[in-house]
């Protein structure tokens, strides 16, 4: 398997593994009692693991999600406690997540993951905010924290990566999330109507986005050889599904 295919193999289960955490109730109980909303949370602990991070940096680095929506977000949030707190929660959050989804799987497999994945991640950081920042975070002592962190460091490197790309090619983060997930969630990411049309232009640039993710990502699955990438296919579809 080359880098390329590797990188497009593990894009699907890695990045919803990170929507699944990010949105569990779980990772925001804490957070909650000390009065953060849901988007406070998500926003001061995702983007502000970059240190000197400001409100329109976070929204940059997270522009999938409308400009309104991020800026609020971050100072209700910044309102609350200091953002590198806020971000520390985040990183807990993220191990807590993989102990709770890996309690019960092969502890052998799970290490091994764990370790595949932050050699991926070691990789590259150019032009990446977060996922620079992520990465220089501890990582965590055990296999399901470490696991769930240096998924989460990949989600992150190809969420980056992936951001440019549509930037390159003109594609409108709005357009799509409304093509991709419906109103329903582009609402939620903080879009709002008139909805774009959905255009053939539209749908050939994003696919063209996509490929570009993948080759733009495959330079760091060098770091493995060609049957450390099987492995890490085939450890990926067995402990995330």
């Amino acid at each position: 398997m080359t880098p390329e295919e590797c990188a497009q193999a593990v894009g699907t289960p890695v990045g919803l593994f990170g929507t699944a955490w990010m949105f569990e109730a779980e990772t925001y109980a804490e957070a909650g009692t000390l009065g953060f909303g849901i988007m406070d949370f998500y926003v001061c602990g995702r983007a502000g693991v970059a240190p000197g991070t400001t409100a329109e940096q976070a929204y940059e680095d997270l522009a999938i999600f409308g400009h309104d929506l991020v800026v609020q977000s971050w100072e209700a949030g910044q309102s609350r406690q200091p953002v590198a707190r806020t971000a520390e929660m985040w990183a807990e959050a993220c191990a807590a997540a993989g102990r709770r989804h890996f309690a019960d799987a092969d502890p052998a497999a799970v290490a091994r993951l764990a370790e595949l994945c932050g050699r991926v991640a070691a990789a590259d950081d150019d032009g990446l905010p977060i996922f620079a920042a992520w990465r220089r975070l501890p990582v965590p002592d055990d296999a399901p924290g470490a696991l769930a962190h240096q998924l989460n460091a990949l989600r992150e490197q190809r969420g980056g990566r992936h951001l440019l790309a549509l930037r390159a090619i003109g594609v409108d983060p709005a357009a799509a999330t409304y093509w991709r997930a419906g109103a329903d969630m582009a609402a939620l990411f903080g879009h709002s109507e008139p909805w774009p049309e959905i255009t053939d232009e539209l749908k050939a640039n994003w696919h063209a986005a996509e490929a570009a993710t993948n080759a733009a990502v495959a330079p760091a699955f060098a770091a493995l050889d060609e049957a450390e990438r099987d492995e890490l296919v085939d450890l990926v579809t067995t402990l995330l599904g």
